[in-house]
């Protein structure tokens, strides 16, 4: 094999961490994302992408690795809320963190294939999220490239120099999201109000949303059944305006759903679970190392996404759970239908068991 030598290298996931590029001749560039890509071939900028480092091994790979890891976390993810529900929770954790595990695994095979490629002597990356920042559904700002291939040039002993480059922040983030949370807060309260007292609720069934062709399906039931009422958890913008009237006549409700509602109980056991799965995978990888890449040791990579990021998202899950029950005692529904089946739409089903109600979970 060619062993290629090249004193500086950038490894680049999204355009954005390019707004501040300068063009340097003898810099080879990898970029692993198509709006990465972009970027660069708008400028007519040289560089490689990632399909020369991740092939038909590197998935074979990446899905027996992950596997391995999940395996040792399913041993111990068990948990039961007070409503006898268990596969939302469990099911949720087990799908995220494995698109957590996968990112990580995929980062580390393209990297390690990278620098054997090249012999670096420098490398820039972008700045890394915080761990304990990372969105549980993936939010563009998430990142872990940075931090990956700091922790793979430590652990196999190389002498490569990291820069990390950052991004410019938004100085008014912070207060567009309080200020976004706390309307939401007030939205959701009122409108639970206007249900719980208000609003006729006979012949309703439950809905998650009008988006993913729901829309097409309530507009066939009220064909169907024209007496029957949908009750929305959320209408998007577009939605909101299609079933104004609808709303404002009382044929047709928006909960505004979300997760404001809690139980302290349940979220301090949600935590207690959490923390045994985390503590079990640190004893549990002493003795057989298979949490680990490329001699990258993860669990402690692991065992932060759980106790922090998964915690937000089980919490959130428990208190729209807590919501969605006492929407279903007072109003009765008929049936119930969700567009997927993952954290509530899991949910859905379970709940349906449990209180008899026929429901349709579109999985994909």
């Amino acid at each position: 094999k060619r062993i290629y030598k090249t004193m500086r290298l950038r490894i680049v996931e999204f355009a954005d961490e390019l707004q501040d590029y300068k063009y340097l001749e003898d810099e080879k560039i990898i970029a692993l994302n198509p709006c990465s890509q972009s970027f660069l071939k708008k400028r007519k900028i040289k560089f490689e992408n990632s399909l020369n480092f991740f092939g038909k091994e590197g998935h074979l790979s990446i899905l027996r690795q992950s596997k391995k890891i999940m395996d040792n976390v399913k041993k111990f993810n068990n948990f039961y809320d007070k409503n006898n529900l268990s596969k939302s929770y469990t099911e949720g954790l087990d799908n995220y963190l494995t698109f957590y595990v996968r990112y990580m695994l995929i980062l580390l095979y393209i990297v390690d294939k990278v620098i054997k490629k090249y012999n670096p002597k420098e490398i820039v990356v972008a700045n890394s999220t915080l761990i304990e920042n990372f969105s549980y559904y993936w939010s563009e700002k998430d990142r872990l490239l940075g931090y990956l291939v700091k922790k793979y040039v430590k652990e196999n002993n190389l002498t490569i120099k990291i820069i990390e480059e950052k991004k410019r922040k938004n100085t008014f983030s912070f207060n567009f999201l309080f200020l976004s949370k706390f309307s939401k807060k007030i939205t959701f309260y009122i409108s639970y109000f206007i249900f719980k007292y208000l609003f006729v609720k006979k012949n309703i069934y439950i809905i998650t949303n009008d988006e993913n062709n729901l829309d097409n399906i309530v507009r066939k039931i009220k064909i169907e059944k024209p007496e029957l009422k949908p009750v929305f958890l959320n209408l998007s913008f577009k939605g909101n305006k299609k079933y104004s009237f609808d709303i404002l006549k009382g044929s047709a409700f928006n909960l505004f759903f979300n997760s404001f509602l809690s139980n302290k109980k349940e979220i301090k056991s949600i935590k207690e679970n959490l923390k045994k799965i985390t503590s079990e995978l640190y004893k549990n990888n002493t003795l057989n190392r298979e949490i680990a890449f490329f001699n990258v040791d993860l669990v402690e990579e692991l065992n932060i996404f759980i106790t922090h990021v998964m915690f937000k998202a089980l919490k959130e899950l428990n208190a729209q759970i807590y919501f969605l029950v006492k929407i279903i005692k007072i109003s009765n529904p008929k049936f119930m239908i969700s567009q997927h089946a993952h954290l509530i739409g899991c949910a859905f089903s379970e709940l349906s068991k449990i209180h008899n109600i026929p429901t349709i979970v579109f999985s994909h």
